[in-house]
């Protein structure tokens, strides 16, 4: 893993004020994708916060037209 995404000038991978890792992964267009937790372990599938945006048909150069984000319920697995 490495720290930085020079693509787009981006942290991948942060410590918390308790030293605990944060990681974020990106899409095509740079912007974060998911965001996982010290509590996920790495081989993790689902990520404690998830971004989806769909993007305005027809335009150039592509923007987003909304943008959801999704939080990962630890009493409720596979459930968002």
């Amino acid at each position: 893993m490495t720290p930085s995404d020079y693509r787009y000038g981006a942290v991948n991978a942060v410590k918390d004020v308790n030293g605990h890792d944060v990681r974020h992964s990106f899409d095509a267009f740079g912007w974060v994708k998911a965001v996982f937790g010290p509590d996920d372990p790495i081989t993790v599938v689902e990520a404690t916060i998830s971004f989806e945006y769909a993007l305005q048909p027809g335009v150039s150069p592509p923007v987003p037209a909304r943008a959801r984000a999704r939080h990962k319920d630890v009493q409720h697995p596979g459930k968002r």
